[in-house]
C-alpha cells in the first residue's frame, strides 16, 4: 500500500497534550509532510520517517521517559509549557497514532478513540513521574 496524502493523517489532531511543545512538533511534523511527502510505502517506513523527523526538528532521539525544553519550537516564550516536549506522549501515543492512521489509510482510524482514552491516562502517570523524577520529588 502506499499512501499518497500523508497530510491527512495529521487531522484531526488528539485533543491532549500534556504540553504545548508537543503540539508544535505535531504541526512542525505536518508541516514537513505538506512540502514533501517521500517515498513512504508502509507502516515502518512510515514509522521511521516520523522518529528521524522527530529527531531533526527536537535535536533529540525518541525515547520515553524524557521531557524536555527545546528552543527552536518554543513558540510562546515565558508562556505556559511552551517549548516542552514529552517524549513519553510521543512514543506511547504519537508515533502508535500516526502509524495506525497510516495502515488504515485514513483519520481518524477505527478504534482510535478507545485507543486514546485507555493510553492517555497512563501516559500521563508516565509523564508525571518523569517530572518528579526531574524536579527531584
Amino acid at each position: 500500500m502506499e499512501y499518497t496524502d500523508i497530510v491527512k493523517l495529521f487531522d484531526p489532531p488528539p485533543e491532549k497534550w500534556l504540553f504545548h511543545g508537543t503540539a508544535d512538533v505535531w504541526k512542525d511534523i505536518k508541516n514537513h509532510f505538506e512540502k514533501s511527502q517521500g517515498n513512504i510505502t508502509d507502516k515502518d517506513g512510515f514509522k521511521t520517517k516520523l522518529r528521524d523527523l522527530f529527531k531533526e526538528l527536537t535535536g533529540h532521539t525518541l525515547e520515553a521517559g524524557r521531557i524536555v525544553w527545546i528552543k527552536e519550537i518554543d513558540k510562546n516564550p515565558g508562556g505556559g509549557s511552551s517549548g516542552i516536549v514529552s517524549f513519553t506522549w510521543w512514543d506511547k501515543i504519537g508515533v502508535p497514532l500516526l502509524s495506525s492512521r497510516f495502515e488504515e489509510n485514513k483519520a481518524p482510524y477505527s478504534g482510535e478513540k478507545e485507543f486514546l482514552d485507555k493510553i492517555f491516562p497512563m501516559v500521563k502517570k508516565m509523564v508525571e513521574k518523569e517530572r518528579n523524577e526531574i524536579n527531584g520529588k
